[in-house]
This record gives structure tokens, sequence and C-alpha cells, in this order.
């Protein structure tokens, strides 16, 4: 490098640490917006918006559909695959599980001394 030569790579008369498309705030400016491609100027192009808006289920091809369809299905069967039960719920299945156990021995109990009460009382009034 030749002598003490400064030179400047940025926007002549920008301060420093002031963003140039930004607001203190955080919002765009006007040339910020313009930039980004929003409001009257900007914005998105018909075609692009025709090719990847949500379309009606009518207008959609039969391709279109089955891989919407597909997608859907398998999305939700991932979702199943990978959901993680909490501890309370675990905790109340287990609950359910050994009350219904519970319950079906106890009433199967009460049936069958049911029937052998019947039984013997029947034994009981024969006459040899």
């Amino acid at each position: 490098m030749e002598g003490d030569v400064l030179y400047h790579h940025g926007i002549k008369g920008q301060k420093w640490g002031i963003r140039r498309f930004q607001n203190k705030d955080g919002s765009l400016t006007a040339a910020g917006r313009k930039r980004r491609g929003e409001g009257a100027d900007g914005g998105i192009h018909p075609d692009y918006q025709s090719a990847h808006g949500r379309k009606s289920i009518k207008s959609m091809s039969d391709s279109e559909l089955r891989r919407r369809n597909d997608r859907l299905r398998m999305e939700r069967e991932y979702a199943k695959l990978t959901a993680r039960q909490s501890k309370g719920k675990k905790i109340i299945k287990t609950v359910i599980a050994t009350a219904g156990t519970i319950t079906a021995a106890e009433s199967a109990y009460k049936t069958y001394s049911r029937v052998i009460t019947k039984a013997l009382d029947k034994i009981g009034n024969l006459k040899i």
C-alpha cells in the first residue's frame, strides 16, 4: 500500500450504526419497503401468486389433489407416531386399566357367588 490512504467502502454520508432501510423502532422506511417488495410499488408478482397461492379443490388437478392428500396423511401419521405422552396421561391410563381389571374381577366374583349359591340351594332342597 503506497502512502496512508483510507478507502471508503460504505455509503457516503451515512452514520455508523444507522440502518439505511430501517427506522429505530424496527419498522421499514419507504425505501426499505420498496426494497423488500412490500407496499404499493412492490409486492408479489401475480404469476407467483397464482402458482403458489391457495387453490380451490375444484381448480386442482387429480395429481395435485392426490399429492396434497398424501402429504397431509403422512403429516398426520408422523404426528401420531412421534407424539409424546405426558406422565399424567400415562398414570391415568394405568389407573383406569387397573380400576377396570378390579371392577371386572369384582363383578365376576359376584356373579360366580350368585350362581354357586343358587346351585347349593338346589342341592340342599333335594330329597333323598
